[in-house]
């Protein structure tokens, strides 16, 4: 796959991803409208799923001066259970630089990371309150993952024969999710940031490509649906912000 290619691809795909989150803000937004539908409580326990678009950049640890900057590209789905306990996203990301091989001619590579990750949320009981403060808290996470890991050159043989490699990796990072809109309803949109290192096995025993891991920073937008019910408690009276438990006669 050459790097124009791949490039016009991941942008396809983005394409496709904000068709479907405009879509499902759009049946969120009937679905509201029904009258005829009965009440639930949707005061959200943080357990969702999600569509998820980030944007960001990657760079790798032992990069070359020459150097491009990394733009990275990710899309991905989320799912998670009550209080996020379990909070698994499968993700795939591209993103494509270029560099200088000892000759002096420029080199572009283009790479794909496909693979999930789990997030863990050490303060995952603030997600029973509703201060702006609670949901920064419980919106934080760690991270770790693995991942099929692809890059293709422009140059075949700065690679291998085929100018293709494939290998395994997996990642380490930390980030924070915070809501834009109301999160009781039967949706919310959040932004995100997050932060990680990945390390991938695509050793090419080329000095100018020797090592692909790498840094990445990336800005996220997921529009979150609250529906899974089954995964739901009563939130205890003493939770509720500004309510205090009744008072013993």
């Amino acid at each position: 796959m050459s790097p124009c290619r791949a490039t016009g691809a991941s942008f396809h795909v983005l394409g496709a991803l904000a068709v479907l989150l405009a879509f499902g803000a759009g049946s969120a937004l009937a679905h509201e409208g029904d009258e005829d539908e009965p009440h639930h409580d949707h005061s959200y326990q943080g357990a969702y799923w999600a569509p998820e678009v980030a944007l960001g950049f990657r760079y790798r640890l032992h990069a070359a001066d020459a150097d491009s900057p990394s733009p990275l590209v990710a899309i991905g789905g989320r799912v998670a259970t009550l209080m996020s306990l379990i909070d698994v996203r499968a993700e795939a990301a591209w993103s494509g630089y270029s560099t200088l091989r000892p000759t002096g001619q420029r080199l572009a590579v283009s790479r794909w990371s496909i693979g999930p990750a789990i997030r863990l949320h050490p303060l995952f009981v603030s997600h029973l309150k509703t201060s702006f403060f609670d949901r920064l808290k419980a919106g934080l996470y760690l991270e770790v993952g693995i991942s099929l890991e692809y890059a293709a050159a422009s140059v075949p043989d700065a690679m291998s024969q085929n100018g293709q490699r494939w290998g395994f990796g997996w990642q380490l990072g930390a980030g924070l999710d915070l809501p834009l809109t109301s999160v009781d309803e039967t949706w919310s949109l959040w932004v995100g940031a997050t932060y990680r290192l990945r390390f991938a096995g695509l050793d090419t025993r080329r000095d100018e490509l020797r090592n692909f891991d790498a840094h990445e920073a990336l800005v996220s937008l997921s529009l979150r649906f609250h529906d899974i019910n089954f995964a739901r408690v009563p939130k205890p009276g003493e939770l509720h912000d500004g309510s205090a438990p009744n008072a013993a006669p």
